[in-house]
């Protein structure tokens, strides 16, 4: 919000709940944003909520903070029929709404085999079970969730292990009614996991993650190199996001495999422009603007 407030844009904000098809229109309820005091969640003063129709808008950035629940979905079906049923079809959304409907951040690398750690996705015990045991540690992984919140390390390598891991699944899938996402555990023969900041198919900003615990909480964010098979992984990955028309995405890698790919709502800028002393959300509204 600050930056697009240096450059003058005309900026406007809502939630999910401001937005509404009505009389076959969609209808956004958003306040412009007046001033800004400091980067702070306090910081901002905001105008009152008006209804805008979609042509008032030259770019729309979408992020909606998951869990990807029927409240996120609903918002952004909304937005996609609305778009459709508008006589201005020239409004950018960034990132596509076809994308954030269709895809998950533990979905999206799928669509790029070879370049993700050995993976199952399913609901059924039998098959998480098969891959658990013939991998022994594994990542358990929620498809909705955000912030790691519910991903857990287990190990299969024991009797007890394997009905701890079954407790932890049962109730992270809802009784086997959800799909979780298992991955092989690759921490052990790997130092961090990485966090690339990708711009429009470009690395804007990375770093090197370190996590404490089952519960993988985040212990530290440091600077670090990325190596030639890195690199090697990232070239696939941007041409994928190009093509898939995403152009803001947080990807995590350890080694040079690819484990999330967060284009929902991307993390971390913050903490990367503390670590790299740049300005990195001033490129990102640069880069979007109209």
């Amino acid at each position: 919000m600050t930056e697009a407030q240096v450059k003058g844009w005309n900026n406007l904000w809502c939630d999910a709940s401001g937005i509404s098809i009505k009389e076959g229109h969609l209808s956004i309820s958003a306040a412009r944003l007046d001033r800004v005091f400091e980067r702070a969640i306090d910081g901002f003063v905001f105008e009152e909520h008006r209804a805008y129709k979609l042509g008032h808008f030259d770019t729309v950035m979408v992020r909606i903070d998951p869990p990807a629940d029927i409240t996120y979905i609903q918002a952004l079906q909304l937005l996609e029929v609305g778009r459709s049923i508008e006589p201005r079809q020239d409004v950018a959304f960034t990132n596509p709404l076809d994308a954030l409907i269709a895809s998950t951040s533990k979905l999206e690398p799928l669509r790029l085999p070879g370049t993700y750690p050995p993976t199952v996705v399913a609901r059924d015990w039998d098959s998480l079970a098969e891959f658990g045991l013939r991998f022994r540690r594994t990542i358990l992984k929620p498809l909705n969730s955000c912030n790691s919140d519910g991903v857990q390390r287990l190990d299969w390598s024991t009797p007890s292990g394997e009905e701890h891991a079954r407790h932890v699944i049962e109730r992270l899938s809802d009784q086997f009614t959800r799909a979780v996402q298992l991955q092989h555990d690759l921490e052990p023969s790997a130092v961090d996991e990485i966090r690339l900041w990708m711009l429009d198919g470009e690395v804007l900003a990375s770093a090197a993650r370190t996590f404490e615990g089952d519960a993988r909480k985040l212990s530290s964010v440091r600077t670090t190199a990325l190596s030639k098979l890195q690199c090697e992984t990232i070239k696939v990955l941007s041409r994928h996001l190009l093509a898939r028309g995403i152009r803001l995405a947080a990807v995590d890698m350890i080694g040079n495999v690819i484990i999330d790919m967060n284009f929902a709502s991307p993390g971390l800028l913050v903490e990367l422009e503390e670590l790299t002393g740049t300005n990195l959300a001033g490129a990102v509204i640069q880069a979007l603007a109209p």
